[in-house]
């Protein structure tokens, strides 16, 4: 895994929001929906994501087609509801 540098300009919460995904993306890859919406509401990696996209809804937009369906797009936009 490569290794996430912070931009001159980005905030503490953006470049943790982003290592985060870094993160996840490798456990979520082979999951099927079911086992996607259980991770992310049992797995404190998913709560971090889903607390921050809460307090940053312009985030939203950075998550990959790997995140389809398992965070509600908070600006109620209905994105989340691809990949079902």
């Amino acid at each position: 895994m490569t290794e996430l540098t912070r931009n001159a300009n980005e905030s503490e919460e953006h470049f943790e929001f982003r290592t985060l995904l870094q993160e996840a993306r490798p456990i979520v890859i082979g999951m099927f929906p079911d086992q996607k919406k259980k991770w992310a509401a049992e797995d404190t990696l998913a709560q971090e994501i889903s607390d921050i996209l809460a307090n940053h809804p312009e985030y939203y937009q950075e998550l990959g087609s790997e995140f389809a369906g398992i965070f509600p797009d908070p600006r109620g936009e209905g994105r989340a509801a691809a990949g079902h």
